[in-house]
Order: structure tokens, then sequence, then C-alpha cells
């Protein structure tokens, strides 16, 4: 799991001061920033850190991403965390350069060696296959998500009245929670990927909008097989997001599908993307409502204080670009704005249900 603490982002900052050296100095690259020039292209390089209790880093190449364990803070000599950085090192050279990974054979030990590398990072222990690192929920998290659970079920009534109480009420302890911990300073920055496509599309976009009503900061971050859709936060709000990406996943093609039963000459993309935005916009302008009702403006700004410090720490600046709005179909947004003012997160948030991709920025 990849927890950042003021300590984790000076040791994670460390991490790519010396890989920036590494690279150049003993692989003899090109690096710019977080890209590598490699026989004219540009490859990306990301570093973020995990917690295990046995594995020590990996290199993901689907996001071009070198995670370390953060227990290499205080358990390894600078020389042994090095090593497994370089080590690493070398299977993004490897990725890099041949498309492909091989373990460690013949192959990567000669590109050890290539680097004037010995046994030292060739045995290094810090390969891994690319995993779901899952997010460990401790009491405090369950039992907050529990109450959430048991109101957004009540959020689901045919009663409007009893419907909009209970997502109220959920709002409020959500952030009555967030408020104690910006007191207590209890809770770490985490950052979680939570949806994954081709491209960037609408449906995506109307995930990210969703999101930012959860506490939790959504980024799109570019892998080489297509977008992927992270958030951070602390541990509470990213574990309640990822459940929400991934119930938006199959209700926006839902309501969707409902929508043009009733309407069957919304047809297209256009038609399709122009509904997903308005699902969003309503979404958004209910929340909007909500919120007025259950947070001081105060308050408002504390959370917010809170949630870019916890950015701040994963990513320190961070764009804030959006893809290319495509035209509009007024009719179809105009619906899919009906369909989000009613939009409830529906059914319960059950950790085992996670399909959790911990990467990085």
């Amino acid at each position: 799991m990849q927890i950042y603490s003021e300590s984790i982002l000076a040791f994670l900052s460390k991490v790519r001061r010396e890989a920036r050296k590494i690279m150049r100095d003993e692989m003899h690259l090109e690096v710019r920033t977080k890209r590598v020039l490699y026989k004219g292209y540009l490859f990306p390089i990301n570093f973020v850190m995990f917690e295990s209790p046995s594995k020590w880093g990996w290199f993901d190449s689907h996001a071009w991403q070198i995670g370390l364990n953060k227990s290499l803070i205080y358990q390894a000599k600078q020389k042994v965390w090095k090593d497994i950085l370089r080590h690493e090192l070398a299977h993004f050279f490897q990725f890099m350069s041949t498309g492909t990974l091989s373990g460690h054979d013949q192959n990567f030990r000669e590109i050890c060696e290539s680097f004037g590398w010995g046994d030292s990072v060739f045995k290094a222990k810090s390969h891994l296959e690319t995993e779901n690192l899952k997010i460990e929920g401790d009491l405090k998290t369950e039992a907050l998500l529990s109450k959430v659970q048991k109101l957004l079920s009540l959020a689901d009534s045919s009663n409007s009245h009893e419907s909009e109480l209970a997502t109220i009420k959920a709002n409020q302890l959500i952030v009555k929670h967030n408020l104690q911990n910006i007191q207590n300073q209890s809770e770490e920055a985490c950052l979680l990927r939570v949806c994954e496509a081709a491209r960037n599309n609408s449906k995506l976009q109307a995930i990210y909008d969703i999101l930012t009503t959860f506490m939790v900061q959504p980024v799109f971050n570019h892998g080489k097989k297509g977008i992927y859709l992270e958030v951070i936060g602390s541990k509470t709000n990213v574990k309640i997001a990822d459940y929400v990406a991934s119930f938006l996943e199959d209700e926006l093609e839902q309501l969707w599908k409902k929508t043009r039963i009733t309407n069957s000459d919304l047809k297209g993309a256009k038609a399709r993307n122009s509904f997903f935005r308005g699902v969003a916009k309503g979404y958004l302008e209910k929340h909007k409502a909500i919120t007025l009702e259950t947070v001081s403006g105060k308050d408002l700004i504390l959370l917010n204080r809170q949630l870019q410090t916890q950015v701040n720490m994963v990513y320190g600046r961070l764009g804030t670009g959006r893809s290319s709005q495509s035209s509009t179909d007024t009719r179809s947004e105009n619906l899919g704005k009906k369909a989000g003012s009613l939009l409830n997160i529906r059914r319960g948030l059950n950790s085992s249900e996670s399909k959790t991709h911990l990467l990085g920025q």
C-alpha cells in the first residue's frame, strides 16, 4: 500500500534524486524531469512508496513505475536501498529497450553488468511481479464504512425525504471523520488506482468529477496501455472512492440504457458522451446543495487544505488540465442531469469487492 507522510515524502524525494543521478552517471541516459530520452523517444519514469512485510521493490511496466518499500527508510543502509533501486532501474531499462521483461535470466544479468553492476544489484531481493496491493482496513476505518454503508442503503429508499436525509447524514459522518483527522493528524496520504481505460472518455471524466465530492483528488495517469484514474486522499476516503468508482462504472452504463429505452432517437457517441457529462453535472449540483447544509465555510477550507497537503505529499505540483470536450447534444445532456440529480451510491461498501490497483504518479 502506498502511504505518504512527511518522512516518506523526504525519502521519496531522495529516491528520485538518486535515480536521476544513477541513470545519468552510471546508465548514461539523458534524464528530463519525469522522462528518459532513449533512441529518440521519451519514456516516462515514476517512483512511489508502498507497504509490504516482505517485498522490497518492483517495476510496473504498465505504468512505467518503480516502487520501493517504505520500510527501507528505517531498515536499510543507503548502499542497500540504492542497489535495490539499481535493480529496478535495470528492469526499467530492459523494458524500455526491448519492450519485454525476462525475469532474472542471462539477459538481465548482462544488462546489470553493462552498467558495471555486480551481484549485489543482480541478486537484490527486489523484483516483484506486478500485482494488486490491497488497502488493509483498520477497526476505525471499518466502523466508519459500516455506518456509511447503512446510510447509503437508506439513500436508495423510494421515500424521497428519507433518501435525502440519509444522504445528508452520510455526508455529515464523512465530514466529521475528516475534521477529526485534521485535528489528530491521524491519517497519512494514500494513492490508489480505481479505473482504467484504453483512452480518456466522457464516462471516465464523469467518474472523475463525481469522485471529487468524496474528499479525494482524482488524477489521470497515462501508461503504455491506456489511461488510469487514480485517487489521492486519506485511507478511509480512498477506500470509499474505490467502491464508488466501481459502482459508477456499471451504473452509468445502466442509466444510459434505461434512458435510451424511453428515448430511442438518442444515438451515437455525441449523445452518449453528452449524457454522461450531464449525469456528472446533475450529481455535482445536488452534492453542492447538500454540502451547503452540512459543512460550514470554515470547515470546507480546512478540508480542502488537508486534501491539498495530501496531494502535495504524493505529486508535488499537480496540473489541472482536462481533456478537450466534444460537441454537446443538449437534450441528452439534460436527460443526464436529471438522472444525475437522482443518482445515489447504492449497495454495501464491501472491501472484498474492491478491484484496487495501488499504483502511483
